[in-house]
């Protein structure tokens, strides 16, 4: 019993830098320093910056998820033709701007714009699509 007091003290002292100890007299232990303190705090900082890394790794993966989403529902406009129903509208991202167009002896008409497109509806269809090239891109 007494050996494994001993060895869990010595085994003890080395891991917290202290000098082992004498069988005669382990309260004289003297502290030193060792490496297990420097790599516990290198450690620390290195999981710290993984962590950081991952945070910002997954808000670049959703921007860049975001980016190809907008990319695929706006090329999607180019399937748009006239004569389609309004609805289709409805899976596009919100339009740039929408303008009602009102002229005399004929019912309103939306113009929803899009970069590089615009869309003419009234009364629920489509009736005239305006491609035009974009000055800018996404």
């Amino acid at each position: 019993m007494t050996k494994t007091i001993l060895a869990v003290v010595v085994l003890a002292a080395m891991l917290s830098g202290c000098a082992m100890p004498t069988q005669a007299d382990p309260e004289d232990a003297v502290p030193r320093r060792n490496g297990v303190d420097d790599v516990a705090q290198d450690l620390a900082k290195v999981l710290s910056d993984l962590d950081e890394r991952k945070r910002k790794l997954g808000l670049l993966e959703t921007l860049i998820m975001e980016r190809d989403l907008k990319r695929r529902r706006l090329s999607a406009l180019n399937e748009v033709r006239p004569g389609d129903s309004a609805t289709v509208l409805k899976a596009m991202p919100p339009p740039l701007r929408r303008s009602v167009v009102e002229r005399q002896d004929e019912p309103p008409m939306s113009v929803y714009e899009y970069p590089g497109v615009e869309i003419y509806i009234r009364k629920g269809t489509v009736v005239a699509v305006k491609r035009y090239a974009e000055s800018t891109s996404l």
